[in-house]
């Protein structure tokens, strides 16, 4: 089983390029955001309880996904040392239960974030949707931009490429490190 972990900061292109990635190598996708979104309906953004239940079901998704050998493709916020406990136990939870985590950071320069986060496909979708909130975010949590503490891995700038060629850049690198 392969985690592919795709992060990076909000407007970065995790959702879009995770999905052309889903399609390339024919892997589910969970997105953050189909996890968050409906525990936010009920909690509220930020609310201990939806950031609490988001994190427990996905640990529990990832970990029985690595037990019952299921590849799939997700999607997270940041690196650094602000997420690096989560992060290690979703290396834990898929290790433990045979599998392997595959991460991969997207990244771009804030300027193109700032450029997309007022996109009107967001709007619908996302808390980050205006230039404001975002700047908020980064200042919150400047480790949004930052590697995982997880040693070497895949970044792709998504600035410099469009999502299908991040997707296709992705599925090169996992085919070359997994031999498949």
């Amino acid at each position: 089983m392969k985690l592919l972990f795709l992060y990076g900061p909000p407007a970065v292109g995790k959702l879009t390029v995770a999905k052309e990635l889903a399609k390339k190598l024919d892997l589910p996708l969970v997105d953050n955001h189909s996890v968050v979104n409906p525990l936010a309906k009920v909690f509220g953004w930020g609310h201990p309880e939806q950031k609490r239940l988001g994190g427990e079901f996905r640990l529990e998704l990832f970990r029985s996904a690595a037990k019952f050998d299921k590849s799939l493709i997700t999607t997270f916020g940041g690196g650094g040392e602000y997420y690096n406990e989560y992060i290690q136990e979703v290396i834990k939870a898929v290790e433990e239960n045979g599998g392997k985590v595959l991460f991969v950071r997207l990244t771009a320069p804030k300027e193109v974030l700032f450029a997309r986060v007022g996109d009107e496909t967001r709007v619908a979708k996302f808390t980050i949707a205006t230039e404001e909130t975002l700047a908020e975010t980064f200042e919150r949590i400047p480790d949004v931009f930052a590697a995982a503490l997880v040693g070497d891995h895949l970044e792709v700038d998504t600035s410099l490429h469009t999502p299908e060629e991040s997707a296709d850049i992705i599925a090169g690198h996992i085919k070359t490190i997994t031999g498949e």
